[in-house]
């Protein structure tokens, strides 16, 4: 079965935060001895009709 997808949209912009020196020091700290995991991530396409749901 077949049915169309709706259309993938950004929504939401990306927003860089300008850290003083310390802070940038201490957030590549962190990037190196950190595992960090995206949990705001939406992996589901819906149908355009959600009566195919």
């Amino acid at each position: 079965m077949r049915f169309p997808l709706s259309q993938q949209v950004n929504q939401s912009q990306s927003v860089a935060v300008t850290l003083s020196h310390d802070q940038e020091v201490r957030f590549r700290g962190l990037l190196e001895q950190t595992t960090m995991i995206d949990l705001h991530q939406h992996p589901m396409v819906k149908p355009e009709d959600p009566n195919q749901f």
